[in-house]
């Protein structure tokens, strides 16, 4: 059952009822039309925005230690419909074999800190795009940034 708040101390109970009311007569012809209940019609509606948010959701798999992990995670992905994973340079390939196009792989380089070896992002950006990754995620040097370094940090990309 729902909640029911209440606003400056008036009780809401009444105005959720002629809601619901409303809602049932609203819904009942279009339920009829596709041969379904309401619930069944209110049900679909809700896996189907569901469905919808998902997709928009990049599921990050940079916390992943091991295969047996992976794998696991990447079937939640396919099953649950998400937009994207994230991924580790070393996993790309395998996330790309077990997803195809279901979801967009994004390389995670130069991941947590970005403190790599100036010139090192661009190869790796490079090799991630030729093994499979439809998007990079890359990370900045964190201590250039706090030094305000942008012009170097500009010329390692």
């Amino acid at each position: 059952m729902t909640e029911i708040k209440t606003i400056n101390g008036e009780d809401l109970r009444k105005e959720k009822e002629e809601w619901d009311e409303r809602e049932k007569k609203e819904l009942f012809p279009i339920a009829r039309l596709f041969g379904q209940t309401q619930d069944e019609l209110i049900r679909e509606f809700k896996e189907y925005k569901a469905r919808k948010l998902f997709a928009k959701v990049e599921y990050d798999l940079t916390s992943v230690t091991g295969d047996e992990e992976l794998g696991r995670k990447l079937e939640e992905c396919a099953s649950y419909g998400f937009g994207g994973v994230i991924v580790l340079p070393q996993y790309i390939s395998r996330a790309s074999s077990k997803l195809g196009k279901k979801a967009k792989i994004i390389a995670a380089v130069n991941f947590p800190y970005g403190e790599e070896i100036p010139y090192s992002s661009v190869k790796c950006a490079k090799k991630a795009i030729s093994e499979g990754a439809d998007a990079l995620l890359v990370h900045v040097g964190l201590t250039l940034v706090k030094r305000g370094a942008y012009e170097l940090l500009a010329k390692q990309f």
